[in-house]
């Protein structure tokens, strides 16, 4: 395992944008410096760009990084039952634009982010399976434009017991059957 203080930098992966993927998990290439007082072991909501910026200054850019994770949720944005355009008003979109400036910054403009979760759920706010299935498409469709999006994983394959979103955010239900976004990410190119 890696030794104290460092984190796995592993993904699984699914086709999304020009690059493509496999869809199965990857061999883990690289181990980021955390922990230990040098790096907190997690970046807090809306400050993902700020947690990389201070990665690199660490000596993230000598770990031999293949790849920047991110997860960019958009549920609250939509819970309310609008379907708002996917660009630089969603907060989630303009951290992720970014997370790339520090990338680029950085020298790792030939490096990619991976989507590594992502999903809505079907059930909470205004959501429902249809609205899950449509969300999911129209979030893919965004993420193929960005030439540095080069993986996307969706969160969960199931759903769970409970009543919050994130009980209702798989592409399978409880008893195993398939909700429509299952169809929906099966179809994508």
């Amino acid at each position: 395992g890696p030794p104290d203080g460092f984190l796995r930098a592993f993904g699984k992966s699914s086709r999304v944008g020009p690059r493509g993927g496999s869809a199965w998990p990857t061999r883990p290439r690289s181990w980021a410096p955390a922990g230990s007082g040098r790096l907190p072991r997690r970046a807090s909501t809306g400050r993902t760009s700020r947690y990389l910026k201070r990665a690199y200054q660490v000596g993230l850019a000598d770990c031999g990084v293949d790849f920047v994770a991110y997860h960019p949720y958009l549920i609250s944005d939509y819970c309310d039952g609008k379907n708002p355009e996917m660009n630089e008003l969603r907060p989630t979109i303009r951290q992720l634009r970014r997370m790339r400036g520090v990338m680029i910054v950085n020298g790792h403009a030939d490096r990619t982010i991976w989507n590594t979760e992502w999903g809505f759920p079907s059930s909470t706010c205004s959501y429902t399976e249809e609205r899950q299935a449509d969300l999911a498409a129209l979030q893919d469709g965004f993420l193929a434009t960005l030439p540095y999006m080069s993986h996307s994983v969706w969160f969960n394959l199931q759903d769970g017991p409970g009543s919050d979103r994130w009980a209702h955010i798989g592409v399978l239900r409880t008893s195993w059957t398939r909700k429509p976004v299952f169809d929906t990410l099966a179809g994508l190119p």
